[in-house]
């Protein structure tokens, strides 16, 4: 945590942007190119909803998940193109949603394009990962542009509540749909329901600490010694290798290597609970240099969410809220798995981080103009804004 000390560098520079409110939302919110893309990844999701249906047509229940991993695609390339492209998309949607709804911005089409883009999302396999992901979007979008004396006042303790009480439902919902059993009433599925959520909420929290240590003692067979670097790198050695595998180059990834292993089930607990896949972040920066990797990789992180957090602080664009909301948020499933190990998670966030050098390029170019147009600007004057700019050179 001693990296995020080095947030008080620019001291005097946070403190002319006080004002937590985004400055430029509907220059996004109204951009018929965003608007555009995220209708036509919308229809795209509801394509495969449709798809997905008919797949599931007369499997048993227990089987009606797995679908959604080994059934779904026909061909590398559709796989490739869905968890990427489409994924991606749905999870910059999610992000979307919730600084819109925080900002109040809910009768903007824009909004619901994203809440169905989700909905139809999640119906997919019946997940629920990505509520999971909104709701903490939601939670990060409201700390970050509030202060609490704002948040806990009444009528917005009433909304929250209300907020989770939705979320709950929404999960719940959700797993009856994937463990319904014809053998028992409703009121009995709706009980079983709410006692499988609550074990699945312990388990998830503390299953991948026991994940871990059983790691620890045994690492995975047929990876010997340290794999340096590649399993905290994962993401981007998928992302690397598979244009390689595209001209012959066979290259075992370390996810491939491990993908059977982890998801082997463990026994972590009484009456034989089983677990797998999840060793949280530990697992990674462990399997890469030992001790020294659990020490390395979370310091180098922090420096990476200093960036990120003076990034927003500084600009207070969407944009950078769309990346600090990515990041911060899979800094919080680390307690549970390094989402950094999936190419997709990592092609996300270089998505961003583009978006954000592309605007903080174009932010610059637009001062230079200014101080070419009005002359050098005292540091105690505060350069007109991009709309200002933008109002003067049509003038």
């Amino acid at each position: 945590m001693v990296p995020f000390l080095l947030i008080n560098k620019r001291k005097k520079e946070l403190e002319e942007n006080e004002d937590k409110k985004i400055l430029d939302i509907d220059r996004y919110t109204h951009s018929k190119l965003i608007n555009g893309l995220f209708i036509i990844n919308l229809i795209v999701v509801i394509f495969y909803k449709i798809k997905y249906e008919i797949i599931i047509k007369g499997l048993p229940i227990y089987e009606v998940r797995l679908a959604r991993f080994e059934d779904l695609f026909s061909s590398a390339f559709e796989n490739l193109f869905f968890n990427y492209i489409v994924v991606g998309l749905v999870s910059i949607a999610a992000i979307f949603f919730a600084i819109m709804l925080v900002n109040k911005k809910v009768k903007n089409i824009l909004f619901w394009i994203c809440g169905a883009t989700i909905i139809m999302y999640s119906l997919i396999g019946y997940g629920r990962m990505m509520f999971l992901n909104v709701a903490i979007y939601i939670i990060i979008s409201l700390l970050i542009q509030y202060n609490i004396k704002e948040l806990l006042n009444k009528k917005n303790i009433l909304k929250l509540v209300i907020l989770i009480m939705l979320f709950i439902l929404i999960f719940t919902a959700m797993l009856y749909a994937r463990t319904y059993n014809k053998n028992l009433t409703v009121g009995e599925n709706i009980i079983s329901t709410f006692n499988s959520q609550a074990r699945q909420v312990i388990t998830y929290v503390t299953g991948g600490l026991r994940m871990l240590d059983n790691y620890i003692y045994n690492a995975f067979e047929g990876i010997d010694g340290f794999t340096f670097g590649r399993a905290t790198l994962a993401g981007f050695e998928e992302i690397i290798l598979y244009p390689l595998k595209g001209i012959g180059l066979e290259i075992d990834s370390y996810n491939n290597m491990i993908s059977g292993i982890s998801q082997e089930y463990t026994v972590i607990g009484e009456n034989n609970l089983s677990f797998n896949a999840f060793y949280t972040c530990v697992m990674n920066f462990y399997s890469d240099f030992g001790i020294l990797g659990v020490i390395i990789f979370p310091i180098l992180y922090a420096v990476f969410m200093v960036w990120v957090f003076n990034n927003y602080n500084k600009r207070k664009d969407v944009s950078a809220l769309l990346l600090l909301n990515y990041s911060v948020m899979n800094l919080i499933f680390g307690i549970v798995r390094w989402n950094f190990q999936s190419g997709s998670s990592v092609f996300v966030l270089i998505l961003l981080i583009v978006l954000n050098l592309y605007n903080i390029w174009k932010e610059r170019k637009n001062k230079n103009e200014v101080v070419k147009e009005h002359g050098n600007v005292n540091k105690e004057d505060k350069i007109p804004s991009r709309k200002k700019c933008e109002i003067s050179k049509k003038s």
